[in-house]
């Protein structure tokens, strides 16, 4: 397998803890054994992990601040999308240690989905999240969008994109870029699936993965009209642009800043 310094492969896995495993179980787990056990990889260039922002009382029927669904959100870059099948890759889940084996067997949910790279609008140095250091602007967070369309619109959505983000505005806004991916395999795990429910095995065909700067980009959420309506004029043009239909999938923090930047995952 053929390996690069260029990100063709996108792994997305959206998780639950669930009520049978801690947070602190969680995060000790995926922090310490699973995401290194992946990004020692030689196909794996990085690694980020994020959190969701809470449900403000009004979207909530119990009129308190709610756990989104789902709460964590992990992306990986990867130089060949063929990791995926590859013997290399595929083993680490045949093969679990008797810990890890454990906490999937008690986890909420693991929604993995494995991505081709199709294309990007934005600042085209920033690669990855900057595993290496090198990124010239942090990526505080992420909004993800899950879409499906006809192939043939897909293009002219991509250049529709980079008229939104008008030269000049757009990175002091707090966008970066936006990359385009579509879904090559998925699956749902945990105990919260049901398998016999067919929305379970359905996975929208394209992901859109638009990067930010910053927390404040994003209004936090008060009323369903201001759902997933940013602050920024950029990014709210930008989520705007659809090829057929979008999602916004809900508010996310950067996990691995301290300072609290936050994103939609």
């Amino acid at each position: 397998m053929a390996t690069s310094n260029f990100p063709t492969g996108l792994l997305a896995v959206w998780a639950n803890p669930g009520p049978q495993v801690t947070t602190e179980e969680f995060n000790d787990w995926y922090d310490n054994e699973h995401v290194p056990l992946r990004t020692a990889h030689p196909a794996f260039l990085s690694a980020a992990r994020f959190s969701a922002f809470p449900l403000a009382p009004s979207l909530s029927p119990s009129g308190i601040r709610t756990k989104p669904h789902p709460e964590w959100l992990a992306l990986y870059d990867v130089t060949d999308e063929g990791v995926f099948s590859d013997e290399s890759y595929t083993t680490l889940r045949a093969n679990r240690s008797p810990r890890e084996a454990d906490v999937v067997a008690r986890v909420g949910l693991l929604d993995r989905r494995m991505y081709t790279y199709i294309n990007e609008r934005g600042k085209a140095q920033a690669l990855g999240f900057g595993a290496d250091g090198t990124d010239a602007t942090k990526i505080g967070g992420v909004i993800t969008q899950g879409f499906d369309a006809d192939e043939e619109n897909v293009e002219g959505w991509l250049d529709a994109l980079g008229s939104a983000a008008t030269e000049g505005s757009a990175e002091t806004e707090g966008w970066i870029r936006t990359r385009l991916f579509r879904c090559g395999d998925a699956g749902r795990n945990g105990t919260s699936v049901d398998h016999n429910d067919l929305t379970s095995r359905m996975f929208p065909k394209y992901l859109v993965v638009h990067a930010i700067t910053r927390a404040d980009v994003v209004l936090e959420f008060g009323t369903i009209e201001a759902q997933s309506i940013p602050t920024s004029p950029t990014i709210s043009a930008l989520l705007r642009v659809h090829a057929d239909k979008g999602l916004a999938d809900g508010l996310a923090k950067d996990t691995k800043d301290a300072g609290g930047e936050w994103a939609i995952g």
